[in-house]
């Protein structure tokens, strides 16, 4: 619950912010409502990020990295096949779907 709160303090701040540049009311208005963002910004941030840890982090990253690794090996280590064995291009794939489906797992869930 704390994270959907802070989700939507962060879409709130983000839209006073870039609501107030398109208004073309005076100064005063533009420094209530660029306090007032900042507020939810950060507010909203403090709450998103605060319950996650160090571990969960790297995780997500290694995810990233993996899955885009996978990708790589499962989309394109295949076209090589100019200066390999075709038998090679199936341990690639399969490679690749390994990593693919790992990174996945680390970075959603």
């Amino acid at each position: 619950m704390e994270t959907l709160i802070g989700a939507i303090l962060l879409a709130v701040g983000i839209l006073v912010f870039y609501f107030s540049k398109e208004s073309k009311k005076g100064d005063k208005y533009y420094m209530y409502m660029l306090i007032i963002s900042i507020v939810c910004t950060v507010l909203g941030g403090w709450l998103v990020f605060h319950n996650i840890t160090r571990e969960m982090i790297m995780r997500k990253i290694y995810g990233l990295i993996m899955l885009l690794a996978g990708g790589f090996l499962a989309v394109l280590f295949p076209g090589a096949t100019r200066y390999q064995n075709k038998d090679f291009a199936i341990t690639g794939i399969l490679i690749g779907l390994t990593l693919l489906f790992l990174g996945f797992y680390w970075l959603f869930f």
